[in-house]
């Protein structure tokens, strides 16, 4: 085989923040706009369904193949159902009608190599708790509560800007030991209930 040129490359980056840090999706999902998904909608406005590439003037520079090109792409060996087969492919890229060796000889690609992403009771505070109606993030207590039948509850042991999972995530020593006063009398008071509700 002698190949006689490269396709070449152009790689480049897009980064995108919104927020001053990386935030827990269970606290501010929703509320706060989400970084990949604005790359995720910039990303598909660069090739649409049909496997063209919409960016302007993308393909202004792209030479024709010559005929003697075209007559050689037409001798090389080709089984695509085997291909399909090895990779265990349902279908090749969009636009399915465009032949095999016009792709990887005379046409372009927009590939994404990849994404970063960088989401108690006044007994233990001394104050009243904030209520809120809903929990702020995704736990598995559905094990607990859906096939063991047991009720579950969370007690936070981190302060408020922790950076939850984020790479600068942090706890304060004194949110921690707050955590565990809560937990106790969370324990202390189900305790009493229990004990109340078998008296009764």
């Amino acid at each position: 085989m002698i190949k006689f040129g490269s396709r070449s490359e152009l790689s480049f980056e897009l980064r995108c923040r919104h927020a001053s840090r990386d935030l827990h999706s269970g606290n501010l999902g929703g509320v706060v706009p989400n970084p990949i998904w604005t790359l995720v909608h910039l990303l598909s406005t660069m090739k649409n369904a049909d496997g063209e590439i919409t960016i302007d003037r993308f393909h202004d520079d792209i030479e024709p193949p010559l005929k003697e090109d075209l007559a050689a792409v037409e001798r090389l060996p080709l089984d695509i159902a085997a291909l399909m087969r090895n990779l265990d492919l349902a279908r090749l890229d969009a636009p399915k009608e465009r032949p095999f060796y016009e792709r990887l000889c005379f046409r372009p690609t927009l590939t994404i190599n990849g994404f970063h992403c960088a989401v108690l009771w006044r007994a233990a505070q001394g104050q009243e708790p904030l209520l809120v109606p809903s929990g702020l993030g995704s736990l598995p207590s559905y094990v607990f509560t859906k096939i063991l039948g047991f009720p579950a509850f969370e007690t936070p042991y981190a302060n408020h800007d922790e950076a939850n999972h984020a790479p600068n995530e942090n706890l304060e020593l004194s949110c921690f030991h707050s955590g565990i006063r809560t937990g106790a009398a969370l324990l202390y008071e189900l305790g009493l209930l229990q004990l109340s509700e078998r008296e009764a």
